[in-house]
């Protein structure tokens, strides 16, 4: 058994702690807490402690403190059992008991405190603290600096089952340097919780990072190594320490180590536990260069269904060759597991398990096996853990598939032939040679031959596990029959020409059976002879019963055609032989004895008399084939024959004549090179003779008919304008009809039409059934928009209103309109219309404006008496006005002298002639007219009414116009006489007249103004009268 070789040297790993080994210590190398929640609010307290063979032994007692908030529970639990777990070469020998003293040899033993406690005080709604300070005995220490080592475990009350980490096996407290070391670290899950680990640095009490040191363990402290060692972390699965993917840690150096971590337990996604656990790991050196073993399975993952049986073998190998494995499992309270191992060199192990519907769950069930050897100086082992998730019974998929060489197709044929299980299947067909398809049949042509390797995979989401099968293929070396005709698709024939179709073909198993058009014929080969392009089929068959089937399409070429040149002759008899001609040479002539193919001639010998077939045949480079035949007649006397012709028109072009035999001169007027062309001079009948080229033939003669036909003559004018509905079309000789777009009957619509060239046609049938026509391009202008401008209200006096129209250039008429401008100084209120006319081409357009023009006016029924005198007045205005200003000319009145009625009065209490004005206006044409009525009230003084109330004189006209009046002066009696007198408006007497009563008085030379006449009658009687001249 080797010796512990202690080399002070840091191995850096992430989240492990290196502390410096000492010679003599007294310090506890670590441990954690765990717990069980029990029914009826029971607590069972797990603590593990370790103790290496050089530490003093581990007394009972120690304190562990289970607390919530302010409640808190001291408890002592006692320890239960001691184990050793050095895994030392000799196990006949606990290092930690043999000998006496202090020993070199280092070994490792596992203290178990567990006690029992209530924890009905505590609530279930927060986590429950357990915790355990470990560090020295100060009892047997003096000069010790106080570092406690700390671990605690939370737990939640109310959750049943819910325990702290149970190992499955001792944690390994011994590496060997140079090799790879498994630290497997899983635990029991009976409820299928998830269990998460992580790493962390050792705590103090306080929580800071554990860095204790002791004078008794070198100078050199705990160290936490931290981020930039190696990328240490733990398989969530596995549940062991790796370094990066690799499942193992292969430390340098030798030394003494701290490992940290924290084991959380969550159920349905909720935090219900949580346990620290710290201890110490020693490195030794490997002094017999031992190699642990390695330990190996199919999947680390596997699915399992309940009710059926699931059995996975794991394998061991051990590069020592002296060295032995042996094949482990973990103890497992699971029903129905068993192991069997036969642990010898290199061993084995079976599991099997055939879980029921209680294990369904959505958390795998995790299975860990090991395996080691007995080497020094350490024990080694590895670790394997497999993730069986057991599905609902939901069925299992059974197949069975097959893989078949294909003779007719040269693939193989993959069938997966399902024969029971949940429905939902997918399918993934792998292997050699790029096997990959993801249905259920499928056919893969191999490019090489031999066995090939195949599987196929079936899933289902409803089935409980998936159905694999790995098996091979034989591909023989095979060529599938195939064959086409002429190696083509596509082929040409001759009309009527036979065609042989040979067929083309390759691979295949002897003998060959063939089919032509579904049985037509069974022969090798085929005659195809056809006028119309068509299929021509062909099936081959081998004698493994396979087929190929081709199709050749055939079209038909065209015979050449062939003309032989004159078409049908007449000849006379005669020993010179006519020369024979036709459109394509080469070709050969036969038919009548008379025919010489050699010099191509046709002799009209004696003996030809009468009709004589001339043949021509020609074959074009395909072989095909055209043929002409015409007559030629031998005749010893022949009359030629001119034909008959119908009427025809004076305006047809010309008439083809025809004349037999053919060849001939035609003779006649308007006759050209063998055409008639009839004209209207030429109406009636027209004699025609024909003469034969024939030197024995007779002339002949016809008669052609012209008929008159009348020219016509369109009578429309050239252009019309837009704004127009429709024209009238007019032509000549009338009766005839009209065409051409936008036309009905005789009128053709100008709206429709639109601006632009329209072209017109007349047809005219004579009485004689000819047709003539007569066609013209007519214009229609677009009549521009002529706008006259809106209506204007404008009051009198505005001046001179231009008026303004568009477009620019027509003429404007109207009352008082001139040269476009209309004077509203000489017009009286009213509505005045006025017209704009604009001219353009054809076009002649015209629009109106109205222009309203307000005109004050006013008038009283009273306009003189004697004072108070009250006049109303009447406003005579023009419509249109919206308000008005009045002033009565009497400022004495105060505010009275102004009013803004339509028709007010006023009232005029002192002697006087009084000027009356009125404003109208139009607040919308911003516009006013005044009217001023000079003189216009007259009133007398105080207590002479009645003579303003009588009538015995009078002055007309008034008022004057012309300076002069004539004055009458009448009375009841006609006895009285009567002085007159002239004043003005100032009161000075002008003049005074003595007129005679019923005389007329004639006065004249007055100027313009208001003059006043007094009469004073015999009987003393006084009358007023206001004259106004103008």
């Amino acid at each position: 058994m080797a010796k512990y070789v202690q080399i002070r040297i840091v191995f850096a790993l992430l989240c492990i702690i290196a502390i410096s080994t000492p010679s003599f210590s007294f310090q506890t190398p670590g441990g954690y807490i765990s717990y069980k929640v029990l029914p009826n609010d029971s607590l069972d307290i797990i603590c593990v402690l370790y103790r290496d063979c050089n530490s003093i032994p581990i007394a009972g007692g120690w304190q562990v403190v289970v607390k919530q908030g302010n409640d808190s529970v001291i408890t002592y639990p006692p320890r239960t059992s001691i184990k050793d777990i050095s895994d030392q070469c000799s196990s006949y020998k606990s290092l930690c008991t043999s000998g006496s003293g202090l020993s070199t040899d280092f070994g490792f033993e596992e203290n178990y405190f567990i006690k029992r406690i209530s924890i009905a005080s505590f609530s279930t709604t927060s986590p429950i603290k357990i915790y355990l300070k470990v560090c020295c005995y100060t009892g047997n220490i003096t000069n010790i600096i106080q570092g406690e080592y700390y671990v605690e475990a939370t737990f939640l009350k109310g959750y049943t089952q819910n325990e702290g980490p149970i190992f499955k096996r001792p944690l390994n407290g011994i590496f060997v340097a140079g090799t790879p070391n498994y630290y497997n670290a899983d635990i029991s899950n009976v409820n299928g919780d998830s269990i998460v680990y992580q790493l962390n640095p050792p705590l103090n009490y306080n929580g800071t990072n554990n860095n204790y040191y002791s004078p008794y363990t070198f100078d050199k402290p705990i160290q936490y190594v931290g981020s930039a060692a190696l990328p240490l972390s733990f398989d969530q699965i596995t549940r062991q320490l790796k370094v990066g993917n690799a499942p193992y840690i292969t430390p340098s150096t030798s030394g003494r180590y701290v490992i940290a971590y924290t084991v959380y337990r969550y159920r349905n996604n909720i935090l219900i536990g949580r346990s620290q656990v710290s201890h110490a790991v020693n490195v030794i050196q490997n002094t017999s260069a031992n190699i642990a073993p390695q330990i190996t399975t199919a999947s680390a993952s596997i699915k399992a269904c309940a009710g059926a049986q699931l059995c996975v073998n794991v394998y061991s190998s051990d590069a020592n060759a002296a060295d032995s494995s042996y094949v482990f499992m973990d103890n497992s309270n699971l029903s129905g597991v068993t192991f069997v191992t036969n642990n010898q060199k290199n061993a084995t192990g079976t599991f099997c398990w055939t879980p029921n519907v209680s294990h369904v769950r959505n958390e795998p069930y995790y299975f860990t096996f090991r395996t080691r050897d007995n080497s020094c100086p350490k024990t080694l082992e590895s670790f394997i853990t497999i993730a069986v998730k057991v599905d609902s019974s939901g069925g299992t998929i059974q197949a069975s598939p097959s893989a078949t060489y294909n003779y007719c197709t040269g693939k193989v044929d993959f069938v997966a032939n399902v024969t029971s299980g949940p429905v939902n299947r997918q399918f993934n067909w792998t292997g050699s040679n790029g096997v990959n398809a993801n249905s259920s049949n499928y056919s893969h042509l191999y490019n090489q031959l031999g066995w090939k390797n195949y599987s196929l995979k079936i899933s289902s989401p409803q089935a409980c596990g998936d159905f694999i099968r790995n098996d091979s293929v034989w591909v023989p070396n095979f060529i599938p029959i195939s064959a086409s005709i002429h190696n083509r698709t596509d082929t040409m024939a001759c009309k009527n020409v036979p065609l042989v179709l040979l067929p083309f073909l390759k691979g295949g198993k002897a003998p060959l059976s063939f089919s032509w058009n579904n049985g037509q014929s069974t022969a090798s080969s085929y005659s195809f002879t056809g006028i119309y392009p068509d299929t021509v089929f062909l099936k081959v068959t081998d004698s493994f019963g396979c087929e190929s089937n081709s199709m050749i399409r055939i079209g038909i070429r065209q015979n050449p055609t062939v003309d032989i040149t004159g078409g049908d002759k007449t000849f006379c008899k005669s020993v010179i032989g006519i020369q024979l001609s036709a459109d394509k040479p080469n070709g050969v002539w036969s038919g009548s004895t008379c025919v010489n193919d050699f010099q191509k001639i046709f002799v009209p010998y004696m003996s030809c008399l009468g009709a004589n077939d001339i043949i021509y045949t020609y074959a074009d480079n395909y072989g095909c084939i055209g043929r002409d035949t015409v007559v030629y007649t031998v005749t010893d006397k022949i009359k030629s024959d001119a034909g008959i012709y119908t009427s025809v028109c004076a305006t047809t072009g010309f008439v083809q004549l025809n004349g037999t035999p053919a060849g001939g001169t035609w003779f006649g007027d308007s006759v050209r090179l063998n055409k008639f062309y009839p004209s209207q001079f030429k109406v009636g009948l027209n004699q025609l003779i024909y003469r034969s080229p024939l030197s024995c033939s007779e002339d002949d003669t016809t008669f052609l008919e012209v008929l008159s036909a009348p020219p016509v003559s369109i009578q429309v004018p050239d252009s019309f304008c837009s704004n127009v509905a429709q024209a009238t079309l007019i032509a000549s000789p009338a009766g005839g009809s009209w065409f051409g777009n936008h036309i009905l009957n005789d009128k053709f619509n100008l709206q429709t039409a639109g601006a632009g060239k329209h072209e017109i046609a007349y047809y005219y049938y004579s009485p004689a059934g000819c047709l003539t026509n007569n066609s013209k391009w007519i214009t229609v202008q677009a009549a521009p928009t002529v706008n006259a401008g809106t209506d204007l209200t404008v009051c009198k006096n505005s001046g001179t209103i231009n008026l303004n129209a568009t477009p620019s250039g027509g003429n404007w008429t109207g009352q008082l309109v001139s040269l476009g401008k209309f004077n509203s100084d000489t017009a009286i209120g009213g509505t005045y219309t006025n017209v704009y006319q604009y001219s353009s081409g054809v076009c002649n357009l015209r629009d109106t404006m109205k222009i309203h023009l307000l005109e004050a006016g006013f008038n009283a029924a009273v306009v003189s008496g004697n004072a108070p005198l009250t006049v109303n007045f009447t406003n005579t205005s023009s419509t249109g006005f919206d308000y008005y200003s009045w002033v009565f000319g009497d400022p004495g009145s105060g505010s009275a002298n102004i009013s803004t009625q339509i028709n007010p009065s006023h009232t005029y209490n002192n002697q006087g002639v009084y000027q009356v004005k009125l404003t109208a206006g139009n607040t919308t044409a911003v516009c006013t007219h005044a009217v001023t009525k000079n003189a216009y009230i007259v009133v007398g003084p105080n207590g002479v009414n009645s003579v303003f109330l009588t009538e015995d004189f009078t002055v007309f006209p008034n008022p004057a116009k012309e300076g002069r009046v004539t004055l009458l002066l009448t009375h009841a009696d006609g006895s009285l006489s009567s002085d007159v007198q002239l004043f003005d408006v100032s009161g000075r007497m002008l003049k005074i007249y003595h007129p005679i009563i019923n005389q007329p008085l004639e006065i004249d030379g007055l100027s313009r103004g208001v003059y006043f006449l007094k009469a004073v009658i015999g009987d003393g009687t006084i009358q007023v009268k206001k004259l106004i001249v103008q």
